[in-house]
């Protein structure tokens, strides 16, 4: 679904232009198998146990495999490839359980935050983006979930908010270093329970009002508004299940 919109919301335009790249950085949503070629650090010793018959067995991803990843599949629409980062050309830094700027302390401990991502990228490139290179941001709903599910309801909206104003800085840096193409999906604020709503809402205003306050030329790609198309008509989309449920 993020790749089908991703896709609409960068046509016409876009796709007359000949990016020279794919760069993606940010969580699951969009990460295509950094786990495949560096353990995540996992808590959970079960996960530990079964990892590397999982990785034999071709896992790695956060698809069926071997379906392909939403960013492989919008880099595809360019023929364009999202290999990880952490393989030889690679141009795909996400992984799964990132935060924005927290080292996560349970869960994939493996996790790089996504700034970590942005400026290991600028580290490489010797702190030049690639001009004609396509850029995915999608990163966040972890950083709202840690805030549901492990603060007091006075501390979420401020951590949220900051999380937000980090991940800003660092699309900011990324641009001044001469990206161009900056895609920034939002979250799925209309769905979930009632704080999750809230807390998505705040940091979908945060990220792209600060984008805009601090002169970056993105894309806003409304992937809340896609679900709720989804949500109100299923199956003009393919699908015959949907649901609303507490994690939306």
């Amino acid at each position: 679904v993020a790749a089908v919109f991703l896709c609409a919301a960068i046509s016409s335009g876009a796709q007359a232009q000949n990016f020279s790249q794919f760069y993606s950085f940010g969580d699951s949503t969009i990460y295509s198998g950094w786990y495949r070629n560096a353990a995540p650090n996992s808590t959970n010793s079960t996960y530990h146990e079964h990892f590397p018959a999982g990785l034999a067995a071709g896992c790695g991803k956060a698809t069926t495999n071997p379906g392909q990843s939403s960013s492989e599949m919008l880099a595809g629409k360019f023929s364009l490839l999202a290999n990880p980062a952490n393989t030889p050309g690679g141009t795909n830094y996400a992984t799964g359980d990132a935060r924005n700027n927290q080292i996560n302390t349970s869960g994939l401990l493996g996790a790089v935050p996504t700034v970590t991502q942005i400026d290991n990228y600028l580290l490489s490139s010797n702190g030049l983006a690639n001009s004609g290179a396509l850029y995915v941001i999608s990163s966040g709903g972890n950083d709202v979930l840690f805030a549901e599910n492990n603060l007091a309801a006075p501390a979420r909206a401020a951590y949220v908010t900051t999380a937000g104003n980090d991940l800003v800085g660092a699309v900011a840096r990324l641009q001044a270093a001469g990206a161009r193409y900056i895609v920034v999906p939002n979250q799925p604020e209309s769905f979930g329970a009632g704080d999750l709503r809230s807390l998505r809402s705040l940091y979908d205003n945060t990220v792209w009002f600060g984008l805009a306050g601090r002169g970056v030329n993105f894309i806003p790609a409304d992937i809340n508004a896609i679900y709720r198309a989804i949500f109100a008509n299923p199956a003009s989309f393919g699908f015959q299940f949907v649901s609303n449920s507490g994690t939306g």
